[in-house]
């Protein structure tokens, strides 16, 4: 029986590592996703390396925990398995996995305790160079990540996805299960409440 886990471990050690663990950079999300519903744990595998990344830097931001953040990304896959078959192609496979993260990170938040905000090493790479400027950019950061701390997670979803991961809105639309209008609409909301929070730090 395919393991999840196992696999993630072992993304996460070529992580640590710093190394690509990827193999099947040459298939085709459609190749890989008629073997995975022939039931091919290799392309399981591979679908695995190709986006256990962006699952876990999205839910570090949704969350701002890294253990949360493995759970998410660990049920996420489970789920891509067990729901695979339904997967019809009408999105990127990328865009319907970000959509089962998503939604898991809004689960999420309903049943657990909020962390301290902290500005997560994971969450923005460090910048080289002026010591001064990097100083700037880091309280700049500091102060983004207490903003979006104080939104609602629907709305801090909707920021992070157009503003910090840069989505276009038909993506953005598809992830949440809405129309691009109201996807438009919703990041509007977004914006001003981001906005009016900024202006009091």
């Amino acid at each position: 029986m395919f393991n999840v886990e196992s696999s993630l471990q072992r993304v996460w050690k070529a992580r640590d590592r710093s190394l690509n663990v990827s193999t099947g950079r040459d298939y085709t999300d459609d190749h890989l996703v008629a073997n995975a519903k022939a039931g091919s744990h290799a392309a399981f595998e591979i679908i695995i390396d190709h986006y256990a990344e962006q699952v876990y830097r999205l839910a570090l931001r949704m969350l701002n925990n890294p253990d949360d953040a493995r759970d998410i990304q660990q049920e996420t896959f489970i789920r891509v398995m067990q729901q695979i078959h339904r997967f019809r192609g009408e999105a990127a496979l990328s865009t319907w996995i970000y959509a089962i993260t998503a939604k898991l990170c809004l689960s999420s938040h309903r049943h657990r305790q909020r962390h301290p905000c902290d500005v997560l090493e994971e969450n923005f790479a460090a910048d080289s160079g002026d010591p001064l400027q990097h100083v700037m950019q880091q309280e700049e950061r500091e102060i983004i990540q207490r903003v979006l701390c104080q939104l609602a997670p629907a709305d801090r979803l909707l920021i992070i996805l157009k503003h910090i991961e840069g989505h276009d809105h038909k993506t953005i639309a598809r992830i949440l299960g809405c129309s691009e209008e109201s996807s438009r609409s919703r990041l509007n909301r977004a914006r001003k409440l981001f906005r009016a929070l900024y202006q009091q730090e």
